[in-house]
């Protein structure tokens, strides 16, 4: 699996030739809202785009991970169905419930239900690459869902430039002694990934990574909340036997952010907890995320090699799809 994060930068430029050549008209107008309906490894594709574009969009993105929309997304909204399979759920009954109140819709996926029913509908469809397991796949949906949304709203959001600046980073990629030294440090630990704001669905990536590939719990703390309910937490713990990895800005970014992960990597030593600061790569927001999440994606394929576990097998999800399509 590892050489399919090693490919990522072939995602994005792959992704961004199929955009080239897809057509899709802009809304006659600016929808209320963008919706992004997704789950695990595709759900993660739209917290990303909602950090990636928070200071730039006049309208709220709000990324649902449920059966359910909420009830009032009506024709007013835009609503984004992603799965990479196109066979999840939770995501179709959220793209059935969109139909029913009309919203305008763009449905992603590499075929599956989703494709089909987007057809039948005659509902904008994107495809993106087939034969990974979805975690894999993020550069290539995270391209198809940021220039399908620039070409409906008419403007560019995500740029290509920003997209052309993280393919050339996630091209260099990530050293492999880097890569072993946040393996050493996470190992035979429960992990904290600590973040700002900003980095929150970064922590959350780096969280589900060592879930799915490393097989391990892993915990997600985001500052400045952080400061009013964790941090009393390790007090008195049970156990300590916690390892800290601190999400950073390049240096220049937040000053205020900086200055709050500095008290929390202070915090943690105090507490006997050992902490790494992982400084984030790029120029822009796009670049930085897909760095971090390759970076996670490599250790945790580090962590799986040394307990010898298959990174791509994730029995327990099976086991609970195939409960979970019992209660529909």
């Amino acid at each position: 699996m590892r050489e399919h994060y090693l490919a990522w930068y072939k995602q994005i430029f792959n992704q961004l030739k199929v955009m080239e050549e897809l057509e899709i008209a802009s809304l006659p107008k600016m929808p209320r809202s963008i919706i992004i309906s997704g789950m695990g490894g595709s759900g993660i594709v739209g917290d990303l785009y909602q950090t990636a574009t928070s200071d730039r969009l006049n309208i709220p993105v709000v990324v649902i991970k449920d059966y359910k929309l909420p009830k009032w997304v009506s024709s007013k909204d835009l609503v984004v169905a992603i799965s990479y399979s196109g066979n999840t759920l939770e995501t179709i009954e959220c793209f059935k419930r969109a139909l029913k109140v009309n919203a305008k819709l763009l449905a992603i996926s590499s075929g599956g239900v989703l494709e089909k029913l987007a057809l039948e509908n005659n509902v904008l469809y994107v495809k993106v690459v087939k034969g990974l397991v979805p975690r894999a796949s993020l550069p290539s949906m995270f391209t198809a869902l940021a220039i399908s949304l620039n070409k409906l709203l008419n403007s560019e959001i995500v740029t290509r430039n920003e997209l052309k600046e993280a393919m050339k980073l996630l091209k260099q990629g990530v050293k492999d002694d880097f890569v072993m030294k946040i393996a050493d440090h996470i190992e035979n630990t429960l992990p904290v990934i600590v973040a700002c704001v900003k980095y929150a669905p970064l922590a959350v990536r780096f969280k589900n990574e060592l879930n799915e590939n490393s097989k391990i719990p892993a915990k997600v703390e985001i500052v400045p909340e952080w400061g009013h309910n964790d941090i009393v937490g390790w007090e008195k713990p049970y156990f300590k036997n916690f390892s800290a990895i601190i999400l950073r800005e390049p240096m220049g970014g937040d000053t205020k952010c900086l200055a709050i992960l500095d008290y929390v990597d202070k915090y943690f030593k105090d507490s006997g907890i050992r902490t790494i600061n992982i400084e984030m790569k790029g120029k822009s927001i796009t670049s930085q995320i897909l760095y971090g999440s390759l970076l996670a994606g490599l250790v945790s394929i580090e962590l799986a090699y040394r307990r010898n576990i298959d990174p791509i097998k994730t029995t327990s999800i099976i086991e609970y799809k195939k409960y979970f399509t019992t209660i529909f």
